[in-house]
């Protein structure tokens, strides 16, 4: 008897998955793998190029702002 009641249970949620995503046609499509792969090597290559350019930017800068021989002398 509780087999039967999980068997409705599953079949009521099933129809209302089913009803809910027969308005929306995209719901279910397959997307062609490598348009995704295109897409987030692009998204990855410009957040490595930022993060170099932000973590290379600033301590070079720092670097610049000092004097060399009192760099020098306090390094270490």
């Amino acid at each position: 008897m509780g087999t039967g009641n999980l068997d409705l249970a599953e079949n009521a949620f099933t129809e209302l998955l089913m009803e809910r995503f027969e308005q929306d046609e995209d719901a279910f499509s397959i997307v062609d793998q490598s348009e995704i792969m295109e897409a987030m090597s692009g998204v990855t290559n410009t957040m490595s190029l930022m993060i170099g350019v932000l973590f290379d930017l600033y301590p070079a800068n720092k670097a610049a702002s000092r004097k060399p021989i009192d760099a020098l002398r306090y390094s270490g």
